[in-house]
Order: C-alpha cells, then structure tokens, then sequence
C-alpha cells in the first residue's frame, strides 16, 4: 500500500502530466483579455459623452482656452464615427490577420 506522499512523488515525475495550474492559468488569462477588450469597447464608446460638453463650452469647470469650438452638426459626427468605424474595422481585420498573422497584426494596431 503506497502512502499520499509516495502518490505525489510519483506525479512529479511523470513529465506527460499537466498540472492544473497550467491547465488552467490560459483560461484565466484568455477570459481576462476578453473582459479587458469589452471595458476598452465601453471607454472608447463613453469618450463622446464625456468630451462633447467641453468641445461645445458648455462644461463649467474649464476655462475658455481650454475649449475646442465644435458646432453640434461636428459633435455629432463625433459621436457617431466610432460606430461607423467599428464594423469596418471587424469586416477589414479578419483578411489583415490571414495576410499578417495575428501577432504582427495587434502589435500594428497597437501603434497609436
């Protein structure tokens, strides 16, 4: 009859045996990019909310040269070209990853 000791003893020995952390710490990392990616989606569709009222003057809290002088036909725009630019970019991103490779295509779109 073998020990616990002598089980565990065994396991490390057995190079074909994946721990679990292994197993499992791609799927943590792989769930946390996906939540990060979502939270980045939400900022980047938040940004006009937020600076809209200081591009049109009508925040208080900034002074006058702090502004940028946008009508409300432009503020609109604004709002509305990442909505514009996002399925285009989904519809041009899966043949650059075919051409590039996913690696060398995100470090290109990363370049800000």
């Amino acid at each position: 009859m073998t020990s616990e000791f002598e089980e565990k003893d065994e396991s490390l020995q057995n190079p074909n045996e994946i721990s679990t952390f292994r197993r499992v710490i791609p799927q943590v990392l792989a769930s946390a990019a996906k939540s990060l990616i979502i939270l980045n989606k939400g900022l980047y569709d938040g940004l006009a909310a937020i600076a809209i009222p200081s591009m049109l003057g009508i925040s208080q809290e900034l002074n006058s040269d702090e502004t940028i002088s946008i009508t409300s036909l432009q503020s609109s725009w604004f709002s509305t070209l990442s909505l514009i630019g996002h399925p285009i970019g989904s519809i041009v991103s899966g043949p650059i990853c075919d051409l590039l490779g996913r690696q060398k295509t995100m470090l290109i779109i990363t370049i800000p």
